[in-house]
Formats: structure tokens, sequence, C-alpha cells
């Protein structure tokens, strides 16, 4: 029996690139594109593209729209939070006579 480990049949599995910062690739006009090919033929079948911050949500937004295979995961850091304040009200109370 050979030591060595039985190749793997990637074929069989569904690659998922979770957390890619697709918006890094800005270099060259085809950069991102040229990424996004190699990791298909590698057998990559989706994309999770990450956006944080306002402005980088709408580059991947525009990213996602363009492209299949590619998903979105967006939101804030939290050093962009808001700072704390006091809780906002709530709604009103029912008035006299409100049935719930």
């Amino acid at each position: 029996m050979s030591s060595r480990s039985q190749p793997v049949i990637l074929n069989s599995l569904m690659l998922i690139d979770s957390h890619a910062h697709l918006d890094f690739y800005n270099d060259h006009p085809t950069e991102r594109d040229q990424v996004l090919v190699r990791a298909f033929e590698a057998g990559v079948r989706t994309i999770l593209a990450i956006g944080i911050g306002v402005i980088i949500i709408g580059i991947v937004f525009a990213i996602v729209r363009r492209s299949r295979g590619i998903e979105r995961d967006t939101g804030f850091s939290s050093y962009e939070a808001p700072p704390p304040g006091p809780t906002p009200p709530g709604p009103p109370p029912p008035g006299p006579g409100a049935t719930s």
C-alpha cells in the first residue's frame, strides 16, 4: 500500500469562498474579473463578497448585480457605529378603548 494520500476529487465538492473582499481588486481594470475567473475555474461555486462601510457596500452591490455566483454580506465595523445615546422612545401607549 502506498503512503501517498489519495487525490481529492473537487468535482464532487461545492466550494464556497465565504469571505472575499472583491473591492480590493482595483489596480487594473480587469483584475477583479481575472480573480473571479480563476476562482470559478478552480471549482468555487459561490463567493460571499464582504462589504464594510457605506462606500464599499455600494461597490459590492455593483459587483453582485453584474456577476453570477456572487452573494453579498454587508455591515458596519464597530468603529463606524454612532455613539451611544438615549434609547429612542417606543410607540405611544394605546389610547382609551384600544383593543389588543
